[in-house]
């Protein structure tokens, strides 16, 4: 998608892994119409950026095109045309329970779209069974007969 446009693609591993909890299938969907934006809006030879971190307990998923219609802190209007629907873009994360925005970028230009979604649980806290850290909660146990 990106080579032959001649756009490179950069990107800042994380130092372990990070699940989130979310459906599979919306969240692809997001970042593929995501990549593809930023991808197009980007000019030959520049770059777009993808960075995942961990911020606080949410894992936040940063992609930065690297448009230059997009004068330094602007965000998208009238003036700024976006091939996709960024509050249909935000209702689906939010139907995840995560939270998406547009920002400025922190290089000279370009538009940053973050998605920050919750850490899925991989180990249960103190006390609790094993099925609660996969999401399932088992009614507490009644008095023994």
């Amino acid at each position: 998608m990106a080579q032959p446009r001649g756009v490179q693609l950069d990107s800042t591993p994380v130092s372990a892994p990070v699940h989130v909890s979310s459906d599979p299938s919306a969240l692809a969907h997001v970042l593929w119409e995501l990549g593809v934006h930023a991808v197009d809006a980007t000019p030959a030879g520049s770059r777009v950026g993808f960075d995942l971190s961990r911020a606080g307990p949410a894992v936040r998923l940063a992609l930065t095109d690297g448009r230059y219609d997009a004068a330094p802190g602007a965000l998208p209007g009238p003036q700024l045309e976006l091939p996709m629907d960024p509050m249909q873009l935000r209702s689906t994360i939010e139907r995840q329970v995560g939270r998406f925005s547009i920002e400025p970028a922190a290089s000279a230009h370009g538009l940053c779209f973050v998605i920050e979604l919750p850490m899925q649980a991989l180990l249960p806290p103190p006390g609790a069974s094993s099925s609660d850290a996969a999401g399932t909660h088992a009614p507490p146990a009644g008095p023994q007969a």
